[in-house]
């Protein structure tokens, strides 16, 4: 069943309920006809204000009147189309509201699918169709299959947008790394050696704000390109310390052999080559 033979049931079931009103009222006007009068009376103000059809209704044969029962009066009549009249207006409200149920339920199933798919509450809408069983059956089965296909799509949507968010997730990410790893490579060739070194990381561990700032923005390549030269250059004032400490020692030493290399020669009351100052020392190193 198409969406346009859904949406036209419902004004078809109203116009069947209208009909059926006015075929129940013609059938009640017919039986309830009472006998001609034998000479035509006089009009009285009370008959005077009974509609048209009222008055035919008492100028039918009285044929149609079953034996043995009264005629009604014309408040009898009044009333009895007071309470069709009631039935009919029931009958009509009820099915505008079914029909703008099912206008609710055509709208929704007729929004496009987008890619963020909206939560939908599949027991709610049955619940809602279920209410046109009594009234359009053909209807409500009609609308219930399609919710059950569009219940079928939205989990195929559902699981293929899944996927494709993941997707483009890992995707993102490694463009991510791989920009990260390129410009990271533009500043620091040797960045994965110095990374991995323990003396970066002990470096890192004496300053908790660096290592915190790494942590929360991990392809921050200018700050991490920034922490490497600050590394280096403290190694190398390190190194560079190291060194001249080294010297000072050796300067020290050979300074403190020097001058026992004197004192071994003023003492030994014999003289010695004064340019033979290698074997000197050399022999005053072998007595230390």
């Amino acid at each position: 069943m198409s969406e346009e033979t859904i949406n036209q049931e419902p004004q078809n079931d109203v116009d069947a309920a209208e009909a059926e009103y006015n075929a129940a009222f013609a059938a009640a006007l017919k039986d309830d006809q009472p006998p001609a009068a034998p000479e035509k009376a006089e009009a009285s103000p009370e008959v005077d204000d009974v509609p048209a059809k009222t008055e035919e209704v008492e100028a039918a044969p009285a044929a149609t009147e079953p034996q043995g029962a009264e005629p009604e009066t014309v408040e009898q009549l009044k009333a009895r189309l007071a309470v069709l009249a009631a039935e009919r207006d029931k009958i009509l409200h009820q099915a505008r509201s079914d029909a703008g149920r099912v206008a609710a339920l055509q709208r929704q199933l007729a929004q496009p699918k987008q890619e963020a798919v909206p939560k939908h509450d599949a027991t709610a809408a049955l619940a809602a169709v279920d209410q046109l069983n009594d009234f359009a059956p053909d209807a409500a089965k009609a609308i219930r299959q399609t919710l059950q296909h569009f219940d079928e799509q939205l989990s195929q949507v559902t699981a293929t947008n899944q996927q494709s968010q993941q997707e483009r997730e890992v995707a993102q990410f490694d463009a991510t790394k791989q920009a990260w790893q390129r410009d990271l490579s533009a500043v620091h060739p040797d960045w994965e050696q110095v990374d991995n070194s323990p003396e970066f990381g002990a470096y890192m561990q004496t300053h908790p704000e660096k290592l915190f700032y790494a942590q929360a923005n991990p392809f921050d390549a200018a700050a991490q390109g920034r922490f490497i030269t600050e590394f280096k250059a403290a190694q190398a004032a390190k190194q560079e310390a190291a060194a001249a400490t080294r010297a000072a020692l050796a300067a020290s030493k050979k300074t403190q052999l020097t001058n026992a290399v004197g004192i071994s020669r003023g003492t030994s009351g014999q003289k010695s080559d004064p340019d033979d100052y290698d074997t000197a020392y050399q022999k005053e190193l072998k007595r230390i």
